[in-house]
């Protein structure tokens, strides 16, 4: 693929996941942190609305785990 497609694609999942509330948001952060890697691998500069979207993705992931551990 391309740079315009990789940013296209990478773009397409951040507006589905933006549209997403709570946990159904989580379930783009596969796809979307390989659409990432996927700029990287190919040399394209990941804009930072991007880079910052798959960070609050993760530590929603991260806190998600931790809601089900007992106390």
């Amino acid at each position: 693929m391309t740079h315009p497609e990789l940013m296209l694609q990478a773009e397409t999942i951040a507006d589905q996941i933006q549209k997403e509330r709570g946990d159904a948001r989580l379930n783009f952060l596969g796809e979307f942190s390989r659409a990432i890697q996927a700029l990287k691998c190919n040399g394209a500069k990941v804009p930072a609305r991007l880079r910052q979207l798959e960070a609050e993705l993760c530590e929603e992931m991260a806190e998600a785990q931790f809601d089900n551990v007992p106390v």
